[in-house]
């Protein structure tokens, strides 16, 4: 499975030239070679969900409230 897309947003004619998540972790902003901005509303549970399924390790307490503002993990 390494390497596989695990979710696909379509919107840009062209390669995305930059991706970045805001600061809460709910929206996507990208930009193309088509000149287009796009922000993109995501739903965190689901993210989360995709995420916990690939780890191959346990989280930190300081990667949890970095990464799901939940610290220690399992807590929020």
């Amino acid at each position: 499975m390494a390497g596989e897309p695990l979710l696909t947003l379509s919107g840009h004619l062209g390669a995305a030239t930059f991706v970045s998540f805001d600061a809460e972790g709910s929206r996507l902003v990208s930009t193309g070679v088509d000149g287009i901005v796009r922000v993109w509303e995501l739903d965190r549970a689901e993210l989360v969900r995709i995420a916990e399924a690939r780890l191959t390790r346990e989280l930190s307490d300081d990667e949890c409230r970095e990464f799901l503002r939940a610290a220690p993990c399992g807590q929020s």
